[in-house]
């Protein structure tokens, strides 16, 4: 689990995410999920995509380097 201290990164104002990984035949599996609340004057639904791109790239950047 981990929140956000400080700032407010692609328009988040709170942010609380929590991250899972459990093994599995072969590899791993990843489960991200987060809550977060829209900073003021942002909209909410471009945080939300921003969010999801943001998860799917760390996702592939931890495969890629858990395969090295």
């Amino acid at each position: 689990v981990y929140t956000l201290v400080a700032g407010q990164p692609i328009g988040m104002g709170r942010y609380k995410a929590t991250v899972v990984v459990s093994d599995r035949p072969g590899g791993c599996r990843l489960h991200w999920t987060g809550v977060f609340e829209a900073a003021p004057g942002a909209d909410e639904t471009e945080v939300a995509k921003l969010l999801e791109g943001s998860y799917t790239g760390m996702s592939q950047a931890l495969a890629a380097a858990a395969v090295l």
